[in-house]
Order: C-alpha cells, then structure tokens, then sequence
C-alpha cells in the first residue's frame, strides 16, 4: 500500500476513523482545488480512488459547481489558451488534451469552434519562424520535413502546415 492510499497525517479523515465521507470529499476538493484548477471528471476520480461514496461524490460536486469551485468551461478556456499558446497546440492535440483532462465533449466541441482559423495560421507561422534558423544547415526538401513533422505533433492540419511553411519562406526569401 503506497502512501497515497493513506490519509494525510492530521487530517480529517486521519483523526477520525468513521470520518463523514462528505466532509472528507470536501476536503479532498477544497485541497485539491487549492493546488490548481480540475475538472468535475478530475475530481470525481479522486473521490473514487479516495473510495468516496458515488452519491456522497455528485453531492460535493454538484455543490462545487453551484458555487462556482468547479467550471468546466473556464477550466477549458483557461487550459486553451496556455496550451495554445506555450506550446503551439491545435485542434486534434487540444482535444486530446481536454478529454485526458476530463473536459467535457460538449464543451471542448464550443472552446474549439472559438478558435479563429487565421488565429491557426498565425501560431503555425510562428512556430515555422522559430525553427527555421535551427533547420539551416539543411537542404529545402529535409528543412520542409522537419517543419511539418513538427507542426503535425502540435496537431496542425496539412494545409496549415503547407500555407504556413510556403509563406515563412517567401517572407523569408524577399524580406522588405
């Protein structure tokens, strides 16, 4: 039995061994919330290992959610634009990305429709821009294989990939 099986030393359902398992799911949350936004899904795998009654769970969490503890769009949103941004993500990666966080596929289906495609085409662009000096060494053919593979990790369709590519070298080739 690992650690993590075992209750916080101090805790609340350390101290008591019959411990209300509603107030033991609150503190659970409130210590996980605490720590860094999650998902109703998140948590409600937590109550689970944690062996939190199912109806003692959607107590706690629908609770949470009247709230405003849990937000599952907000967690999206916010979970988009750090994804997007530091690390290029597009469309596919993103929604791989919700679902293994728990989000919602009614709700991942409208945070991804929000995206504007030129918005897409301007993160490729700029992804292309900062590894076209790394791929200089490199003839045209090995350079553009390189700079697609990279941008299909991020989950960037082909036309993407081939408009972004196509105009970072024009913009390259005849700067102004």
């Amino acid at each position: 039995m690992s650690r993590f099986d075992q209750p916080t030393p101090g805790s609340l359902a350390d101290r008591q061994v019959e411990a209300d398992p509603e107030s033991v799911a609150r503190t659970i949350a409130l210590r996980r919330l605490d720590f860094a936004p999650r998902t109703r899904a998140n948590l409600a795998a937590t109550f689970a290992e944690r062996g939190i009654p199912d109806d003692v769970a959607t107590k706690v969490l629908d609770r949470f959610e009247e709230v405003g503890l849990i937000d599952d769009a907000a967690y999206a949103q916010l979970l988009l634009s750090s994804r997007s941004g530091s690390r290029g993500l597009s469309g596919p990666a993103l929604r791989a990305e919700f679902k293994r966080r728990g989000v919602p596929d009614s709700i991942t289906d409208q945070v991804l429709s929000e995206i504007e495609p030129e918005a897409v085409f301007s993160d490729a662009c700029a992804i292309v821009r900062s590894k076209w000096k790394s791929s200089a060494r490199l003839d045209d053919a090995s350079r553009t294989r390189r700079l697609t593979a990279a941008l299909q990790r991020r989950g960037y369709s082909f036309g993407v990939i081939s408009r972004a590519i196509r105009a970072v070298s024009e913009e390259i080739a005849s700067p102004d």
